[in-house]
C-alpha cells in the first residue's frame, strides 16, 4: 500500500487544496511545496484544482504500522515534504516515536497538534530538527511552536509565531538559525591539532590542552560568546587529522573522534576531501591555502615590454601605422601653407596620437574648413582611431578577465 502512496506523492505534486490553512502557510514559509496529510477520514480538505494554492494532499489511514512504513519509504527515496499529522492526541506522537527507531527525525518536517501528554519529551531531536506544534485552543488565533534539542538534550518548545484565518502566518523571527542562536551555555567539545602558526596549542605536563591561539581560536571564542556556549579543548588522540586506514574502512584522528562522538566539532586546518565528506560535515571555509608547484629556471629574468601589443598581429599594426601616417602627411600637405603660423610636421603626428588615446584634439582649421576633402579626411582619421582604441581596449579587458593578466617582466 505504501508503494502506491509513494507513487501518488510524485504524480499529485500539482494537485492543490481548496482552502488555505496553517499547514499550507507553514509550507510556504519553509519553502516546501508538497504536503502529506495523515488523518482518520477524507471528509475534510478534499483535494481540488485551485490555482491559488500550491499543495498536494495524500490521505492515509491512521494505522501506525502502514503510516510508519510509508514515511520510511519516503526517507529512503529522499523525498522532501511537509507532514501534517491530523490525529488525536497521542497517535501522532506514537507515529513519531516509532519512526525515530528507523530513521533520523531531523530529516522530517512535520506539524502536529499540541500534545497534552509528556511522551513527546523523549523524542530524539537535534538543533536542526523541524518539528512544529500548533495550539488552536484560542478562538482568536492559533499559536505555532517549534521543538528541537541542543546536543542530544531534552526537547525544547518555543513559541515562534501566530496564525489567523484571514491573515498570513506571522513568525516573530523568520531566520531559522537566529531563532536558535542561544545554546544556553551548552558544553561543546572541540578537537584540536597543531597547524603551523595558524593554530598553536599550549599543553600541560600531562598533554592536556590548556589553551590554543590563532585564527580558529579567535573564531571559536567569538562564536561561543555570540551563541552562548562553552567549549572544552581536547587534542587528537593519535595526533592525526583523520584518514582511512589501510583496510579502507577504519578512520583515525579527529575524524574518528567525531564519528565516535568523543568531540562535537574540530576547528583547525582540515582539508575538505570527497571521502571525508561522506562521514563528517564541513562548515564554510574560514581559511584557504593554495598549493603550487615550483621548478628550477635555467634562464634569468627577461623583459617582454611588447606583451600588450600581442593583441594585434604585426601585419595589423603595420597597416594601422601606415594608414595613420598617410593621414598625418596628407593633412600636413594640405595646410602647411594655409595657416598664418607655419604648421610643423610634428603637429600632424601629435594630432594622430591624440586621436588614438581619445584626447579629442582637433587640428588647426578643422572647424573652419569648408572643403569636403578635408572634412572626409578628418572624419576618416577620427573613425579609424576610434575603432583601434575600442577594439584594443575590449580585447585587452577580455583577456585580463578570462586569464591571468600578462606581465611585461618575467
Amino acid at each position: 500500500m505504501h508503494y502506491y502512496n509513494l507513487l501518488l506523492l510524485s504524480v499529485l505534486s500539482y494537485i492543490v487544496c481548496a482552502q488555505a490553512n496553517l499547514t499550507t502557510d507553514l509550507g510556504s514559509f519553509l519553502n516546501t511545496k508538497t504536503l502529506v496529510t495523515v488523518q482518520q477520514s477524507q471528509e475534510t480538505d478534499i483535494p481540488a484544482n485551485n490555482a491559488a494554492s500550491w499543495t498536494s494532499s495524500i490521505f492515509l489511514d491512521d494505522s501506525l504500522g502502514s503510516t510508519v512504513d510509508f514515511l520510511e519509504e519516503l526517507y529512503v527515496q529522499n523525498q522532501t515534504f511537509l507532514l501534517d499529522l491530523r490525529l488525536p492526541d497521542g497517535k501522532a506522537i506514537d507515529i513519531l516515536m516509532t519512526l525515530q527507531d528507523k530513521v533520523d527525525l531531523f530529516w522530517l518536517k512535520a506539524i502536529v497538534l499540541m500534545p497534552t501528554q509528556t511522551d513527546w519529551t523523549t523524542l530524539k531531536l537535534r538543533l536542526d530538527s523541524q518539528l512544529y506544534f500548533y495550539d488552536a485552543s484560542n478562538p482568536k488565533f492559533t499559536t505555532l511552536h517549534e521543538v528541537y534539542a541542543i546536543k542530544g538534550g531534552p526537547p525544547m518548545q518555543r513559541h515562534i509565531g501566530n496564525w489567523k484565518a484571514n491573515e498570513a502566518l506571522d513568525v516573530f523571527e523568520p531566520r531559522f538559525w537566529q531563532r536558535r542562536s542561544n545554546l544556553q551555555e551548552t558544553e561543546i567539545i572541540n578537537g584540536l591539532r597543531p597547524f603551523s602558526l595558524i593554530s598553536q596549542l599550549k599543553l600541560d605536563e600531562d598533554g592536556n590542552v590548556l589553551n590554543y591561539t590563532g585564527i580558529f581560536a579567535d573564531t571559536m571564542d567569538r562564536m561561543a560568546k555570540k551563541l552562548n556556549f562553552t567549549h572544552t579543548k581536547v587534542r587528537s588522540r593519535d595526533g592525526r587529522w583523520g584518514n582511512l586506514e589501510s583496510d579502507g574502512k577504519t578512520w583515525n584522528g579527529l575524524v574518528r573522534m567525531l564519528m565516535d562522538g568523543e568531540i562535537d566539532v574540530s576547528s583547525g586546518g582540515h582539508t575538505q576531501t570527497l571521502i571525508r565528506d561522506t562521514v563528517v560535515d564541513f562548515s564554510v571555509p574560514l581559511f584557504q591555502e593554495d598549493m603550487t608547484l615550483m621548478g628550477f629556471r635555467t634562464k634569468g629574468t627577461t623583459n617582454q615590454f611588447w606583451v600588450y601589443l600581442d593583441i594585434f598581429p604585426i601585419e595589423s599594426w603595420a597597416a594601422g601605422v601606415a594608414f595613420l601616417t598617410f593621414i598625418a602627411l596628407g593633412y600636413y600637405t594640405l595646410f602647411r601653407d594655409r595657416l598664418d603660423d607655419h604648421y610643423p610636421l610634428f603637429d600632424s603626428f601629435a594630432w594622430i596620437f591624440y586621436l588614438i588615446i581619445q584626447m579629442g584634439a582637433d587640428p588647426p582649421m578643422a572647424q573652419q574648413s569648408k572643403i569636403y576633402s578635408t572634412r572626409i579626411l578628418l572624419m576618416t582619421a577620427n573613425f579609424f582611431a576610434y575603432l583601434v582604441f575600442m577594439y584594443y581596449t575590449c580585447d585587452l579587458t577580455a583577456r585580463m578577465t578570462s586569464r591571468p593578466p600578462p606581465s611585461p617582466i618575467r
